[in-house]
């Protein structure tokens, strides 16, 4: 089934505070075992469960890959300080996978 292997979230914390260090998270992984292009998607959420960002649909294949978040909601406003969730899921016709996880964004 569709695998998603070794997914890391870095730096994390993150300051995106236009200083040019560490402005952005970096979410490094790869894809396994897809027969075709994945589409992949990221979801940035709340605590509360409020999707703040919503970051594809990507088209990718078999390999290593990143997907970065600047720490803006889809209005393009920096997200307030404190943990957000991310929901990372790649969809393949025979199967999905799903990551769950915690990302911080400090100023």
């Amino acid at each position: 089934g569709a695998t998603i292997d070794g997914l890391r979230v870095a730096p994390n914390p993150f300051t995106p505070n236009g200083d040019g260090r560490n402005d952005d998270t970096t979410f490094d992984f790869s894809l396994l075992l897809f027969l075709a292009p994945a589409r992949l998607e990221l979801d940035i959420m709340s605590l509360s469960g409020t999707i703040v960002r919503h970051l594809g649909p990507v088209h990718l294949d078999v390999g290593r890959h990143e997907l970065q978040w600047d720490g803006r909601d889809d209005r393009g406003q920096l997200v307030p300080p404190g943990l957000y969730v991310y929901r990372f899921t790649a969809f393949s016709d025979d199967a999905d996978a799903t990551h769950l996880g915690v990302v911080a964004v400090a100023y």
